[in-house]
């Protein structure tokens, strides 16, 4: 990715200085940050069928931003289809803006990946028209800004980008592996946003990215060279401006003061044009018309032909998914809103429910007390009633046993014999 209308903000946070923005971050949906709504869910008093909506509602939500923009958008086509008459022309020559351009003539153009011996780009520099006039000094050296090594090429022990190891510009950790490179853009920059590509294909994507982190010729075909003996004599480039750090806001130069410098207000269009007459826009990381191999443009397409891709600009492709993923990430944000509102109300719900059965069984404690109480009171009633009753019964039947015996003259009692005579 070698092109981008707007700066980069954070540079140092990216792999890759193309990306305009620090790599988009989808929103983290971290629903467990809430303890109440799991302690709901596991809860007796929570019924089955509203826990079960309730973890409906978190999964709506965690899925919001991945399942836009995906592989079903109107916009993904097959590479033909995208470039049905150019093919590899329009592969080389649109895909990533005016970055490259698909040379005929191999022997003054640049290739982006080779199987056998050293690097063939540097000698390539030296004869081709364009860039003869640089110096050897200028040549063997990294000019593209961040990422870059700052100064002559070096060996690096790279995993991915293997060619370039003995003479790169770029850090083994930037081009560790397919991943890395396609995940350090950003997910707008994601060449597989219309689903996976075939390994064919993606290899293309890995070796371009190869060629500009890691290729000391790369750097000849900046748009705006620091000095004009530092980059590509082309018909256009006959009066070209060197780079400005005032025109980009992200240089550690950079001031907002000068005839001429970048303004945040005039790039956004929030200021009137009229008053924009100081406003530029530069950077040291584009690349400009850099020739390609019109072979290995057309091996590109012939790859790609059947995989399905976002557009034919990658650039204007990213803002569209940026722009996706941004509301994407405004919806989750909201249905996360609504379901902690949710959550809140059944937690409130819960709460209720269980002070009512507390409250409910409090009182049925209560009521079984008072209850035992009556029966134990009615118990002991009762039974006095029995004692009494029977010493009653037993008082009358002595009773009358005495009364019959006096009536035999067999009294139970008699006087007591004491053995006087009175």
């Amino acid at each position: 990715m070698r092109k981008e209308a707007s700066s980069n903000p954070h540079p140092h946070f990216t792999s890759h200085p193309l990306a305009s923005r620090q790599p988009h971050q989808p929103t983290n949906l971290n629903l467990t940050r809430f303890p109440w709504d799991i302690a709901i869910m596991k809860s007796s008093i929570m019924s089955p069928c509203r826990a079960l909506l309730l973890a409906a509602v978190l999964g709506s939500c965690s899925s919001t931003v991945t399942a836009s923009c995906g592989k079903n958008a109107a916009t993904c086509k097959k590479f033909k289809d995208i470039f049905p008459a150019e093919g590899g022309k329009g592969v080389c020559e649109k895909l990533w803006g005016d970055a490259f351009h698909y040379e005929t003539d191999e022997a003054k153009a640049f290739t982006m990946w080779w199987t056998y011996g050293g690097n063939p780009n540097p000698e390539i520099a030296k004869v081709a028209s364009h860039t003869a006039h640089i110096s050897d000094a200028d040549r063997d050296h990294c000019h593209l800004s961040y990422l870059h090594h700052d100064g002559p090429p070096v060996n690096a022990p790279l995993n991915e980008c293997k060619p370039y190891q003995s003479n790169a510009c770029c850090a083994a950790s930037t081009v560790s592996s397919p991943l890395k490179i396609k995940e350090s853009y950003g997910p707008e920059f994601h060449w597989d946003r219309c689903g996976p590509l075939s390994a064919a294909c993606e290899r293309f994507f890995v070796e371009e990215a190869c060629l500009y982190e890691c290729d000391q010729t790369a750097s000849l075909y900046r748009k705006y060279p620091t000095a004009p003996h530092q980059g590509a004599l082309q018909p256009e480039f006959l009066n070209r401006t060197t780079y400005n750090p005032n025109c980009y806001q992200w240089d550690p130069q950079y001031t907002a003061e000068g005839p001429e410098y970048f303004d945040p207000e005039c790039d956004a269009g929030t200021k009137a044009a009229s008053d924009c007459g100081h406003h530029c826009s530069q950077n040291n990381w584009e690349l400009y018309k850099m020739p390609i191999k019109a072979s290995y443009c057309d091996a590109w397409f012939d790859a790609c032909s059947e995989d399905y891709f976002g557009g034919e600009n990658f650039f204007e492709v990213a803002e569209v998914y940026k722009s996706c993923d941004d509301e994407a990430a405004a919806n989750a944000s909201v249905a996360l809103n609504r379901s902690r509102g949710e959550l809140h109300i059944a937690r409130v719900q819960a709460e209720a429910q269980a002070t009512a059965l507390a409250t409910a069984e409090a009182a049925r404690i209560e009521a079984e007390s008072k209850s035992d109480d009556e029966t134990d009171a009615r118990a002991s009633t009762f039974l006095g009633l029995v004692v009494a009753a029977a010493v009653a019964g037993i008082a009358i039947i002595f009773g009358v046993v005495l009364v019959c015996k006096e009536r035999q003259g067999t009294a139970l009692f008699k006087p007591l014999d004491t053995g006087f005579e009175g």
